[in-house]
This record gives structure tokens, sequence and C-alpha cells, in this order.
């Protein structure tokens, strides 16, 4: 009897299911897409049963669809969104919903924590700074303003936990998604008690944490007669979508990187240890294989093209809906017309502030240079250039911290373009590797880690030996490469001056 895995990728705005053959092959996918629950502006909450009722339709389709023996499934990993958490009563009940890491209302909270906890204490401890994002003051938001709820809450799990939580009736979460709390020692691999003694949270309710390869559990009667899997099907832990991304995009070495593009992209690189960044930059987190840890750095560029689709891309649009066509395809080829550097109109693309390299959340979105000679073409390949040239302070920043970049795999949406593929690799000077499953790369590591934690696979680097192929490797040519690094020059002297204007603009 053949052999599957499946791997159930619990996203921000959907979830995957994805059932793979034991050599990286995607067999069936189904996807479900679900909303956000906002009481206040700035708010941001899910219903953790809106992730649990994704994955049992999804995972009850693919079944149904393939006609295959749910036997033949030999593990189940999950992964998802990282820094939310349900709580949960005695019995294991959800108490409320889920903030989730969108969430604006804890900023004041992380402020307060600041002023409890040194900044360099938790940057030592948890491998980070403490922010509103993190799990840390979205637990204590609900002990302050939901005491009742707090009061009855004998258990968090969080997102992806919540899912093997249901399908096994354990709970516990891995190494990754424990180090995006800022509770959790990365060096040894704990809760960390002085934290947690300082913030008044206590352990008790924190689950247990464990390799994400490991298992957790077995699909239990009740959920078998739910989902069609079958009852003792093991499930592993799982991990955070970015790691379960850069492994599933094959990046487990040293010297390889990870870029995952969509409404935001992420940048994953490995490390045999923990090393800190003492500026505060990068995140340093436990990865999800044995004795590795992570850099993790985000860009805020990831809905630029689609800005440009959506305000003047209209004969684009129009044209893709005549020809049955895609509209970022025609903006591909009007990028193809012009040369490298966009005759020297400059894309600065931080429309909603700047991310790494530059850290500015007071910036704004620039084009400079333009004149009556620049076209549509000129504006769409500067948007382009201007995203790659991220890319180069991203490279350069982590060369600070001693790691050197000597490649790249790319998955999520923007791997589809060509030429956009071309000029990161041209303006980085690195190969960009785009692996076959580059739409669902998270479920494929997930479904790795399955592979390893039910022993079809020895360990994870068998897992990605066997399961990642690239079908396209896009390399730098030399002299493309030199042009940009003399327009990227110039691109670096004009920001000097035009970020010198924010603070003019955001003053009232």
């Amino acid at each position: 009897m053949q052999k599957f895995v499946l791997g159930i990728d619990c996203g921000t705005t959907l979830c995957k299911c994805v059932l793979f053959d034991l050599d990286g092959n995607v067999v069936a996918m189904e996807k479900s897409e679900y909303g956000m629950y906002q009481e206040q502006e700035g708010w941001a909450e899910q219903d953790p049963d809106w992730w649990w009722n994704a994955a049992v339709t999804n995972v009850r389709n693919v079944i149904k669809k393939t006609k295959i023996d749910s036997k033949s499934i030999v593990g189940i990993g999950a992964d998802s969104q990282r820094e939310a958490f349900v709580p949960l009563d005695a019995e294991g009940n959800k108490l409320w919903n889920s903030i989730i890491w969108l969430d604006k209302r804890t900023i004041p909270l992380a402020e307060e924590i600041k002023k409890i906890l040194p900044a360099d204490e938790v940057r030592d401890i948890t491998g980070g700074r403490i922010d509103h994002v993190v799990s840390a003051p979205k637990i204590i938001w609900l002990k302050r303003y939901k005491p009742e709820i707090f009061g009855k809450t004998k258990k968090i799990v969080f997102s992806k936990d919540y899912i093997v939580f249901r399908l096994t009736n354990k709970a516990a979460t891995d190494y990754s998604m424990a180090s995006r709390t800022r509770l959790f020692n990365i060096r040894k691999k704990v809760w960390d008690e002085d934290i947690c003694d300082a913030l008044d949270i206590p352990i008790s309710i924190l689950p247990d944490v464990q390799g994400a390869w490991e298992v957790v559990g077995e699909v239990t009667k009740e959920i078998s007669g739910i989902t069609g899997l079958a009852e003792g099907t093991p499930v592993v832990s799982g991990g955070g979508d970015r790691p379960c991304e850069s492994l599933g995009g094959g990046a487990i070495n040293l010297g390889q990187m990870n870029i995952g593009s969509g409404t935001g992209t992420a940048f994953e690189v490995p490390l045999s240890e923990p090393h800190l960044d003492y500026k505060d930059r990068i995140d340093c987190c436990c990865n999800i294989f044995p004795d590795a840890w992570e850099y993790e750095v985000g860009l805020l560029t990831g809905a630029c093209l689609r800005w440009f689709r959506d305000k003047f891309g209209y004969e684009e649009v129009e044209k893709a809906k005549l020809e049955n066509g895609d509209p970022y395809h025609y903006l591909d080829e009007l990028a193809e017309k012009v040369d490298e550097g966009s005759d020297m109109l400059f894309c600065y693309p931080y429309f909603m502030g700047a991310g790494a390299p530059q850290f500015d959340i007071q910036a704004k979105a620039v084009y400079f240079g333009f004149t009556l000679w620049h076209g549509k073409p000129h504006f769409v390949r500067s948007l382009l250039e201007g995203i790659a040239f991220q890319y180069i302070g991203i490279i350069e920043l982590l060369g600070e911290l001693g790691v050197r970049v000597k490649d790249a795999s790319m998955t999520g949406g923007e791997t589809k373009s060509r030429v956009w593929n071309q000029i990161k690799a041209d303006v980085t000077g690195i190969d960009i590797r785009v692996p076959i499953v580059e739409d669902a790369a998270a479920a494929l590591g997930s479904a790795i880690l399955a592979g390893v934690g039910s022993g079809v696979y020895k360990n994870v680097q068998e897992g990605v030996k066997r399961c990642i192929r690239f079908k396209d490797v896009y390399s730098p040519r030399s002299e493309h490469h030199e042009n940009y690094a003399r327009i990227h020059e110039k691109y670096n002297k004009v920001y000097d001056s035009i970020s010198k204007a924010y603070n003019i603009v955001t003053e009232r």
C-alpha cells in the first residue's frame, strides 16, 4: 500500500490541507478561507473553531477526492500563524477568541513590560525584544481585562496546537512557537520562571514543549469519525508557519536562506547555535529541527505589486479578463521592456512603513526621479527593483551578524514572476531557487516533520533530500550585477536625503 503524509497549514486568512506522497509530490490540496473579527479599531481576533472547522472540511475533502485508504496516511503535521493563543478550561473547551498577531491593543502593555523587565535580559533569554506582536502581552491583556476567562483557564495552546489538540486530545507546543512568546528560554528550551514570575503568568497554564518532529498523540476514535482519518494515526507537534515554510523550501543548512513571499515577506536563515542581535533588529528563534535555531526578519513590501495592479493596472486587468490570463504576467512584460535601473527612476516601497533593513515605521513610499520620458513600464520595473534592493540590505545585515548567505530558496506568490526572480538574482548576486512546491511549502515542511515523527524519514535531512526539488534556478549575471551595484549605491544616497523628510509629513 502506498504511503502518504498530510500537512495542515493554518495561516492568517486560510487553511490548506495538502496530501503528499513520500517523495514530496502533491497528491491533493484543499483550501478554506476564514475571516477576522474586529470589535474595535486596531483589534484582530479569530474564533479558533474557524481554524478547526476549515481543517476538518479540507481533510475530509482530500480523502474523498483521492479515495485513498486513510490508513495509508502514516503521519500528520500542522503549522500556523504563531503568536495567537487559545485559552482552554479543565475539560479542554475553548474559552474565548484568539488575539492574532495583527492585533494592536497590546501596544501599551508591551510598554509596561519593558518597564518591568530590562530589554537586555529579555533578549538574552528569549532571543528578541518585547513588542505588541508576541504572546506575552496578549496573555496579560486577557488576565487584566477578562479575569473571569483567565480564572477558568487551565491551559493555553497556540494556533496549530489547537488543531493538534482537537485531533489527539493532547495539549503541547513546539520550540518554534514557544520562542515567539518572549516567555521561553531559547538556550535551555524551557519556560523561563523568572520572566513568568515577573509578569505574574503561571507556568502551569503554559503547554508542554517538545520538538516539532516529535509525536504529540494519535487521532482519537471520535475525531476519526469526524474527519475520515484513521484512528491511531500519529500527529507530530509541527511548528510555526515561517520555519515550516523554510523547511519546505529546503533551507536547512548554514548559508542557505528562504524567502517566503506574500502579504508580508519573511527571510529565514538557519543557525547551529543561538546568536543574538544586540541592536534588536532581528529575532533569534528556535528552529523546527534538532539542535537548530534561526534568524528571522521581515519586509513590509508584500502587497506593493498588488497595489500597483489595483491602482494603475486597469488595462492589464481587463486584458486578463478577455484572454483568461494573469494581469501580473502582463505587468512583467512591461517591466521587460526597460533596462536595469529603470532610467534612474527609483522606488522606495515603504507603503506600510519600512521594516528591514531601514526599520523606520514613519517611512513613506516614494517614486523619485521621474520625468516626461518615464512611462508605466518604468514604474513597474522600478517597483520590482526597489523591493529587490531591500534584499541587499537584509543580506548585509545578516553579514554583520556573521551569516554569509550563499543562496536563497523562494516560496509564495512572487515566485511566479520570472522577470522579478531574475532581477532579485542580479541585484543580490546570489542564486534564487524556486522549488516545485512553491505555493504549499509550509504544508510540505509540516508533512516532512510528520514523516520524521512516524519513522518514514530517518531525520529532517533525509526528508528534505527526498522531497525538495527545484524547478527553476535564477543565477546572477555578472555584468548586470555590477551595474546594479552602482545603481544601488546611488539609490542609498538618495534615500539618505528622502528619509530626512519623513518627520516633516508626520508632524502635527
